[in-house]
C-alpha cells in the first residue's frame, strides 16, 4: 500500500516537480517532460542514467538531460 505524500512513479520519466514531490505544480507539463523521456529511450543512452532510484531522482532534480547530439544510433 502506498503511503500519504510517498513519491509514486518511474524515476526516469519523472518531471523535477514531481521528484521533488510538488503535487501543486503537477499538470500537463509533467506528462510532456515524461514523453520526452519516452522519446530518449528511442536513442541509445537514456536521459538520465541513474544506476539506482535515488541517483536517478537526484540527477532528474539538479542535472541537465544528456545531449542529443553526439549519439548515433547503432546498426542492428
Amino acid at each position: 500500500m502506498t503511503q500519504e505524500g510517498a513519491v509514486l512513479g518511474t524515476a526516469s520519466y519523472m518531471a523535477p516537480e514531481q521528484a521533488a514531490g510538488h503535487i501543486r505544480d503537477l499538470g500537463p507539463a509533467c506528462d510532456i517532460y515524461a514523453l520526452g523521456a519516452i522519446l530518449y529511450e528511442c536513442r541509445p543512452a537514456p536521459a538520465v542514467p541513474g544506476r539506482h532510484w535515488t541517483q536517478t531522482i537526484e540527477q532528474v532534480l539538479h542535472d541537465e538531460p544528456a545531449p542529443r547530439r553526439g549519439y548515433a544510433r547503432r546498426a542492428t
